[in-house]
């Protein structure tokens, strides 16, 4: 998470999350809601709220496979950059 905070704008209050159990036919795992737990703490102060409403975007997915279905989602410009280990920033460009 290191790459992530070192890549938000200092003055960011809130963040997105989103993983593979999002996707069409998406599956709970623990794993995903390990992952969701760990990237709160280890983000704070900067709130992580499930979903794509924010301007930030954390997404955790072990196939690119979602990029389609997020440019759909998001219905604008956005920029998406791949972090290493499954971990995403996205970026919606206003």
């Amino acid at each position: 998470m290191q790459a992530v905070r070192k890549s938000l704008p200092s003055d960011t209050k809130a963040v997105g999350y989103i993983s593979a159990q999002d996707l069409p036919n998406g599956s709970y795992t623990i794993e995903q809601t390990t992952a969701f737990s760990l990237t709160r703490f280890a983000l704070a102060p900067v709130t992580v709220h499930r979903g794509i409403k924010e301007a930030w975007i954390v997404g955790y997915f072990r196939s690119p496979n979602f990029e389609g279905w997020l440019k759909e989602k998001l219905g604008g410009a956005s920029q998406i950059t791949d972090l290493g280990f499954g971990i995403y920033l996205i970026h919606r460009v206003q």
